[in-house]
């Protein structure tokens, strides 16, 4: 639906949508006398809803001075209606690439439920499928994998963003002009930068938060201790996962960021008496300045890489200053 009212200073458009994906790839079981239990084809379905939103206003029309706002704005919620696992154990829904689950949106984060370190030994605790405390150790000490069950896994959210937006403003006085532009995800999470806990400790650039392990009883009362590192590499992947992938690390992963700043001035006017230029504008512009996340540990989701069993900061988005002359004649 498009409008525009007051003699065009609002318009814009409003779609709401309710759409069905169909032919997703995702594996389907076959005839094992093929000689292959299942075969990666398109036949996953999805249900969308949503609605998407443009808006432009003239908020300020004057004879030297003006001011213009433009506005993107889309909320989404999908729904997988038809799709396999191609292994349902627990390893494939806690994993960070996120799974698509009957019933679940695109990219579901499933979780354990976190249940605090052992005083013992600092190991993880979590909670059975009727909220028992499981530990993850046997009486010599090595870590066992006791939390297999997929009934005691959480659904914590999304990996992809539930609404994404776009605000732009313009202020133009004569000659000189400023546009800012701000955008804005959210809705959806992502796990703590967690970095593996088993022999590889400390061994790579990692968060600093590292360094806060568990090194004697008593230290698990700190709500900021990490587990005590799994050194003799007994527990592999599932002491990592159980860590990794607990429910108290699932962080928001909403986001605001001014993406961009240009100040132009066409100083063409001045030189007319000397040039037959019709347009002299300079422009000073600046990206990424600023930004806000929706997490105490300023972790940026579009400065983050997200794997299997631990993730970790890449490379920051620094801001980008850049300066450009436009002549035309």
């Amino acid at each position: 639906m498009d409008f525009s009212v007051l003699n065009n200073r609002l318009s814009g458009s409003v779609d709401y949508y309710i759409r069905k994906t169909t032919d997703l790839l995702g594996d389907k079981a076959t005839d094992p006398t093929n000689a292959f239990p299942s075969a990666l084809i398109n036949y996953g379905s999805m249900s969308n809803r949503g609605i998407e939103f443009g808006i432009h206003s003239r908020n300020v029309v004057g004879k030297d001075f003006s001011w213009n706002t433009s506005l993107a704005l889309s909320f989404n919620k999908n729904k997988m209606t038809d799709i396999n696992l191609r292994h349902p154990e627990y390893y494939m829904l806690v994993e960070g690439w996120g799974v698509n689950k009957i019933g679940y949106p695109m990219d579901a984060l499933f979780s354990f439920q976190y249940a605090g370190l052992d005083p013992t030994n600092g190991s993880v605790m979590v909670y059975d499928a009727e909220g028992k405390v499981v530990k993850n150790y046997d009486q010599s000490g090595n870590v066992v994998p006791n939390m297999t069950d997929v009934n005691a896994l959480v659904y914590s959210g999304t990996l992809r963003p539930k609404y994404t937006s776009g605000l732009t403003n313009t202020f133009t006085y004569k000659h000189l002009s400023l546009r800012v532009m701000i955008i804005a995800n959210g809705g959806h999470v992502m796990r703590d930068v967690i970095n593996p806990i088993q022999n590889s400790f400390g061994r790579k650039n990692a968060d600093k938060r590292l360094m806060n392990f568990w090194r004697k009883p008593g230290d698990e009362l700190n709500p900021n201790t990490i587990p005590a590192p799994d050194l003799a590499n007994n527990g592999r992947e599932y002491y990592n996962l159980i860590w990794y992938a607990a429910d108290r690390n699932v962080l928001k992963a909403d986001y605001i960021k001014v993406r961009d700043i240009a100040v132009s001035y066409d100083f063409a006017q001045l030189l007319k008496p000397l040039t037959k230029m019709q347009t002299a504008k300079l422009t000073l512009q600046v990206q990424n300045p600023f930004a806000w996340y929706n997490n105490k540990y300023g972790i940026d989701p579009e400065a983050y890489f997200m794997a299997g069993t631990y993730a970790q900061r890449s490379l920051p988005v620094m801001p980008v200053y850049s300066a450009g002359l436009d002549i035309t004649f």
